[in-house]
């Protein structure tokens, strides 16, 4: 993995850390999720977004989850 990689997943956990001190579990699950899918992603094979079929393989939005957990933490 590159510097980068490595910085980035730093910093990302980094965050976590801080989560973990006021989210619920529910959100520090899927801020560890998203951490796995990043690492996951990075060693595969470069997509295609130009491929409409390519495109639809893969769910690319790995902070979805993340989100919605986010947001519903915030309406309670």
């Amino acid at each position: 993995m590159s510097l980068t990689i490595y910085q980035n997943l730093s910093t990302f956990t980094r965050l976590s850390g801080k989560l973990r001190l006021f989210a619920t579990p529910g959100v520090i699950s899927r801020a560890e999720e998203v951490m796995r899918l990043i690492v996951e992603t990075y060693n595969l094979p470069n997509i295609d977004f130009c491929n409409a079929e390519e495109r639809h393989e893969h769910d690319v939005d790995v902070l979805r989850a993340f989100s919605e957990a986010c947001r519903e933490e915030l309406h309670v």
